[in-house]
């Protein structure tokens, strides 16, 4: 799949109201560089509620933090 594919495909997803969660899911597995999961996975992140977006945000420091515990 072409990066015009995968992001006609978010748009699908997003539209459909697919859960973040499962975007990111998505996101993972597909076969694309990680440049391209990167933005994919921004801008299902920009099409968040900001509560969502906040929470998103907290869980990932909270796993950095963890990480270098």
């Amino acid at each position: 799949m072409t990066v015009a594919d995968h992001m006609r495909e978010l748009e699908r997803r997003l539209t459909a109201g697919e859960t973040f969660p499962a975007i990111e899911d998505w996101v993972e597995d597909i076969s694309a560089s990680q440049d391209v999961k990167a933005a994919l996975w921004l801008l299902a992140w920009s099409e968040q509620e900001p509560l969502v977006q906040r929470r998103v945000v907290r869980e990932a420091l909270g796993h950095l933090a963890h990480a270098r515990a």
